[in-house]
C-alpha cells in the first residue's frame, strides 16, 4: 500500500480537485492522508465530505505549524509500505502511483523520481516539461542513474521536490528521516539529501509525465523572503556538498557541475536583491554586501574557473550602471 501525505491549509479552492486526481488513481491500493495545518477557511468541512466518498482518505487536524510539522505528522500515521507526498494545489496524473510503485519494486535499491509538467494557474498552459537534460521523453522508460548524476539531476530541480518521488516506508522509518520544522525555505530538499545517503546517492529516472506542479502566481519578492531566500540558498549549498562529499562524488564531476551550479545560483539570488523594488539602494548595498561574504559563496567561488562560468545575469547587473553594484561585484571577481 501507498500513503500519500497531503499538506493543507486553507485549500478550499484546490482540495476537491487534487482529491478527485487522487481517488481516481489506477492504482487501487492507497491510503490519502490530508493534513488541515490548522486552516480558518472552509476547508475542514470539505475534507469531511470528501472522506464520506472515499474509505481510504484519512483526516488528520492540527494546528498551525508549518508544511514540516504536517508531513511530519502524516509519517506519524502512515501505514503504508511506500510513501508519496502531494500538493494541495496540484494535479497528480491517473497513473503517478502506479507507475512510481511499479519502478521501485523493480528497483528497491534506489529513488525513483518523474517528468513533471509545470503550469501557469492564470493560462492554464503548459508552461515547461522538467525532464533529464539530456534525456527525450520519447526514450526507454527507465534510465539508471549513479551518484556521479547527481549533479545534474540537481541542474534541473529534481533533488528539490518531494511530489515525483516515491519512498520506502522502511527506509524512512528504520534512519528516522524527519522534516525540519525550524526551517521555512529547503526543508523539502534537506529530507531528500538524508533519504539519498541511504541509497548511496542511486536514483532511478521513471521518464513519463506523471504529475503537474500548478504555480498559483509570479513569486513576488519582499525583503522577508530576500533574507529567507539568501539564508536557503547557503544552508542548501553546504548540506548538498556535504552529501556528494560523503558519497565520494569525483573532484572532476563536482568542479564541472556543482560548483559552476551553485555559482549560478548565488549570482541569481544576489540578482534578486538588485531588483527588490521595495528595498532602498542603502538596504540593497548591505544585504549584497553581507551575502558576497558568506563562506558557501566564497567557497563555491573559489572552486570554479570564472572565464568558463556562465553568469548572464551578472552581464545585465554590468550593463545597470550603478557603480555601487559594480563595486560590489568587482568585491567576488577580484
Amino acid at each position: 500500500m501507498i500513503s500519500i501525505i497531503v499538506p493543507v491549509y486553507n485549500g478550499e479552492n484546490y482540495i476537491n480537485k487534487c482529491a478527485d486526481a487522487l481517488m481516481a488513481q489506477s492504482y487501487k491500493n492507497i491510503q490519502i492522508i490530508f493534513v488541515d495545518d490548522g486552516s480558518s477557511d472552509n476547508t475542514p468541512d470539505i475534507l469531511k465530505e470528501i472522506q464520506q466518498r472515499d474509505s481510504r482518505v484519512k483526516i488528520l487536524t492540527k494546528e498551525n505549524g508549518g508544511v514540516s510539522s504536517a508531513r511530519n505528522a502524516g509519517l506519524d500515521v502512515a501505514s503504508g509500505e511506500y510513501i508519496m507526498f502531494c500538493d494541495v494545489d496540484d494535479i497528480p496524473h491517473r497513473d503517478w502511483c502506479g507507475e512510481l510503485v511499479l519502478c521501485i519494486e523493480k528497483f528497491p535499491d534506489r529513488l525513483p523520481f518523474c517528468a513533471v509538467k509545470n503550469i501557469d494557474l492564470l493560462t492554464n498552459t503548459p508552461e515547461y516539461i522538467f525532464t533529464l537534460s539530456h534525456v527525450q521523453l520519447s526514450d526507454k522508460n527507465y534510465v539508471l542513474l549513479s551518484k556521479e548524476d547527481l549533479p545534474s539531476i540537481d541542474d534541473v530541480g529534481f533533488l528539490y521536490s518531494l511530489w515525483n518521488k516515491i519512498y520506502s516506508a522502511e527506509t524512512i522509518k528504520k534512519n528516522c528521516l524527519r522534516f525540519d520544522e525550524a526551517l521555512s525555505m529547503g526543508e523539502d530538499v534537506m529530507f531528500n539529501f538524508q533519504y539519498l545517503t541511504h541509497t548511496c546517492g542511486k536514483t532511478i529516472f521513471l521518464n513519463k509525465i506523471l504529475y503537474t506542479y500548478v504555480r498559483q502566481n509570479e513569486n513576488c519578492l519582499t525583503a522577508r523572503n530576500i533574507d529567507k531566500e539568501i539564508a536557503a540558498a547557503e544552508m542548501i549549498f553546504l548540506e548538498e556538498e556535504e552529501l556528494f562529499l560523503n558519497l565520494h562524488i569525483s573532484d572532476a564531476v563536482l568542479n564541472e557541475n556543482f560548483y559552476n551550479l551553485f555559482c549560478d545560483r548565488y549570482i541569481n539570488t544576489l540578482s534578486d536583491i538588485f531588483k527588490a523594488e521595495e528595498l532602498s539602494k542603502h538596504e540593497k548595498l548591505k544585504k549584497s554586501f553581507k551575502y558576497v561574504f558568506l563562506p558557501g559563496f566564497q567557497h563555491c567561488r573559489s572552486k570554479i574557473d570564472l572565464e568558463k562560468s556562465y553568469h548572464k545575469k551578472l552581464i545585465k547587473i554590468y550593463k545597470s550602471r550603478i557603480l555601487t553594484w559594480l563595486y560590489h561585484f568587482r568585491i567576488i571577481y577580484l
